[in-house]
C-alpha cells in the first residue's frame, strides 16, 4: 500500500545546519525511488519552500535533493498530494489539522513527539523508515480466519477491516481507479451461474465502493471507477450476435451500485506466440499505485456470502498494464 508521509521542514533544516547532508541526501533519494510513498503537502507548498531555501540546498553533494524538491514544488512528481491545509510554521498544529480532517497519515519525519499512533522517525532511523515502507510492497493474504490471523507475527496476513484501510491509504487522492477482471463479463452475463455470480460481484463491488466514496472527502470530487473485462476468443462470435444487449446487461450490474462506474469490454486472448494477450488480469490501480490480487479485486465473497481468503501485492506503474494497450475494444458503457 501507499505510505502517506509528512516532512517536518524545521527539523530537516536543523539537520542540514548540523552538517547531516549525507543523511538528508540518502533519505530523499530513497523517497524519490520508492513507488509507494505519497508526500502530503500544504496548499501553499511552504514545507517544501522552507527546506529548499536552506543555504546548504544546492551544494554539489546534495544537488539531487534540490532537483527533487524543485520537481515537488512544480508538481511534476506524481507521488505527492497538496491538501487544503495551510502550514504556518507550526508543525504540531499542522499535524493536528490533518488528523482532525482524517487524512490518511502513517509516517512523520521529525524529532517531535506528536502522536503515538503515527510512526515518527528521525533521519538517523533511516533503516526503520526503509523497513516500514518496503514491507507494504510485499504480498499479503487477506483473511478473516481467526487461526490464520493469529500468525500475523510471522506472516503477512491482514483482516478485511485492515484491507479497507489499506485501500483507502492507497487510493484516497485518486481521480480515477481502474479495476481489471477478465471474468466479470463472462461470469455476470454468459455463465450458467450468472445470477449467483452477480450477487457475489455486487457484494464485493459494494465493499470497494464504500471505501472509494470517502475519496470525495479529500479531493472534493467523486472518483471514477472503470471496470475492464473481456470476452474470451472462443465466445466472441456469440458476443457479436448480441453485443449491445450483452454490454448493457453487464453495465446494468455496475449502474445499480453507483453511476460512477464505467465499463470497458475487450476481446481477451490469453496470449501466445502469435497473439498478444494475458491470463486473468486481476489488478486494481490508479495514478498513485495499485495491487495485483489473488481473485478479481471485487471477487471477495463465497457463494454463501462469507469473505473468502484472497491476496494482494503492490505493483509499480510499469506493472499496471491497461489491456486496451494491446487488446481490441468491443464496447464501452456509458457510450
Amino acid at each position: 500500500m501507499n505510505v502517506n508521509i509528512v516532512l517536518d521542514s524545521e527539523y530537516i533544516c536543523n539537520k542540514l545546519s548540523e552538517g547531516k547532508e549525507d543523511q538528508i541526501n540518502f533519505l530523499f533519494t530513497f523517497i524519490k525511488n520508492s513507488s509507494n510513498i505519497i508526500l502530503l503537502q500544504d496548499n501553499e507548498k511552504n514545507i517544501l519552500k522552507n527546506i529548499i531555501k536552506h543555504k546548504k540546498i544546492g551544494e554539489q553533494n546534495i544537488k539531487n535533493v534540490e532537483i527533487f524538491l524543485t520537481a515537488l514544488i512544480n508538481g511534476t512528481n506524481k507521488y505527492e498530494f497538496f491538501i487544503e491545509e495551510k502550514y504556518e510554521n507550526d508543525f504540531q498544529n499542522f499535524i493536528k489539522n490533518i488528523k482532525d480532517k482524517n487524512y490518511p497519515l502513517q509516517m512523520i519525519i521529525s524529532d517531535k513527539k506528536i502522536d503515538e499512533n503515527i510512526k515518527t522517525y528521525k533521519i538517523e532511523d533511516i533503516d526503520g523508515i526503509i523497513e516500514n515502507i518496503k514491507k507494504y510492497t510485499e504480498r499479503y493474504i487477506i483473511s478473516d480466519n481467526e487461526e490464520l490471523l493469529k500468525e500475523k507475527d510471522i506472516a503477512n496476513v491482514v483482516s478485511f477491516d485492515e484491507y479497507e484501510s489499506i485501500l483507502l491509504n492507497t487510493f484516497w487522492c485518486s481521480s480515477k481507479i481502474t479495476i481489471v477482471g477478465r471474468e466479470f463479463f463472462d461470469g455476470s452475463v454468459i455463465s450458467n451461474h450468472k445470477n449467483k455470480n452477480v450477487q457475489v460481484y455486487t457484494e464485493g463491488l459494494n465493499f470497494l465502493n464504500k471505501v472509494f466514496k470517502k475519496i470525495k472527502d479529500f479531493t472534493g470530487k467523486k472518483v471514477e471507477i472503470e471496470i475492464i473485462t473481456g470476452v474470451p476468443g472462443k465466445k466472441i462470435d456469440k458476443f457479436k450476435m448480441n453485443s449491445r444487449s450483452y454490454a448493457d446487461e453487464a453495465y446494468q450490474v455496475l449502474k445499480e451500485i453507483d453511476d460512477n462506474f464505467k465499463l470497458t469490454i475487450v476481446k481477451w486472448d490469453i496470449g501466445d506466440e502469435i497473439k498478444v494477450g494475458e491470463g486473468h488480469g486481476r489488478r486494481i490501480y490508479s495514478d498513485y499505485g495499485g495491487f495485483d490480487t489473488g481473485f478479481m479485486p471485487f471477487d471477495l465473497f463465497t457463494n454463501e456470502m462469507r469473505f473468502k481468503d484472497s491476496s494482494f501485492h503492490w505493483i509499480t506503474e510499469k506493472e499496471h498494464i491497461n489491456p486496451l494497450s494491446f487488446m481490441n475494444l468491443l464496447a464501452k458503457r456509458p457510450n
